[in-house]
Formats: structure tokens, C-alpha cells, sequence
């Protein structure tokens, strides 16, 4: 797991910044979907540790917090208290990216949880941007995929019981 800036991160992928509507890039046809984010802690957890699972087994993949709440009862103490135990002192604004590798399943899965559970933005992608999940703070999980590694967390999601929102 690598903690870094939205620069650095640009720089590492390549890109001249990273925007928060990237267009995905693929050879299969684009999958767009989008998922209620369930109630109940426990199927958070779960949702989150497959989503870790399942995006780790395929490779490297990038976590962008895209939102936070900066008021005072919004759990930063704890976020912070969990980036403090790897070692980095470094606010959201500063370091908002991280890169995770297929060993580090487990921090992406207790990030993740902080983050659905704090009611914050996020996303997660991968280097050759063929996928995108993302995670709000109005209690959707939206998925973006054009590769067969985004069909896989459509799957999974389809076996978690995950209700679709239904198409407009």
C-alpha cells in the first residue's frame, strides 16, 4: 500500500491530472450500473472486503477519496488514527490516493469501510482505467467497466444480493 498526492498519482499513471470523470478505456462493450449501498454495517463490511478481494485478485489498483467532511463530528480522528498506525501524518487534502497491490487486500477492505461507513466519495480504478467503482455518500456504489475484470465485480455484486437501481 502506497499513500500519495493527486500529482503523484498522476505522474505514476501518467496522466496529466486525475479529473474526477476520467472516460474508461476498453475493448469490451461499457458496462454502467448502479447498486444501493446496503444498510446494515455488517453487509458493508462484507461489500467492502469482496470489493478489496475481488479488484486485488486482478492486480494493482488505485483508491481516490474524492469527498470528506471537514466538520468536526465527521470521524476524521479515526481515519486519521488509522493512517497514523502506517506511519503517515498527512491530511486528506495533502494525500488523498492510495496504491494498493494484491497483498494488500486487507487495508483496502478497512479503508474502504471507513469510507462507506463515514458517508464519503471514493473510487476505486485500475492503471489501464478499464474499470471505476465508486462509492457516495447518497448510498450508491456505481460500477464502470469495459474489461472482463469489470465483469468480474459485476458478478460478485450479483451474488452479494445488491439491489440495482433501476435504469432512468
Amino acid at each position: 500500500m502506497e499513500l500519495m498526492s493527486a500529482s503523484e498519482a498522476a505522474e505514476q499513471l501518467g496522466v496529466n491530472e486525475l479529473d474526477k470523470n476520467f472516460a474508461l478505456h476498453g475493448t469490451s462493450q461499457l458496462v454502467s450500473k448502479t447498486y444501493y449501498l446496503p444498510i446494515a454495517t455488517a453487509d458493508r463490511t462484507i461489500l467492502a472486503k469482496t470489493i478489496a478481494r475481488v479488484v486485488t485478485t486482478q492486480g494493482s489498483c488505485w483508491f481516490q477519496i474524492t469527498y470528506w467532511n471537514n466538520d468536526p463530528d465527521s470521524n476524521q480522528d479515526i481515519f486519521y488514527g488509522y493512517r497514523r498506525g502506517y506511519g503517515d501524518q498527512r491530511t486528506l487534502a495533502d494525500a488523498s490516493i492510495y496504491r494498493f497491490n494484491p497483498e494488500d487486500a486487507h487495508c483496502l477492505s478497512s479503508i474502504l469501510s471507513l469510507v462507506i461507513y463515514f458517508g464519503w466519495d471514493a473510487r476505486i480504478f485500475n492503471s489501464e482505467f478499464t474499470y471505476q467503482v465508486r462509492v457516495n455518500n447518497d448510498g450508491f456504489l456505481d460500477l464502470e467497466a469495459m474489461s472482463a475484470g469489470g465483469r468480474v465485480i459485476e458478478d460478485e455484486l450479483k451474488m452479494l444480493g445488491l439491489s440495482q437501481m433501476a435504469a432512468a
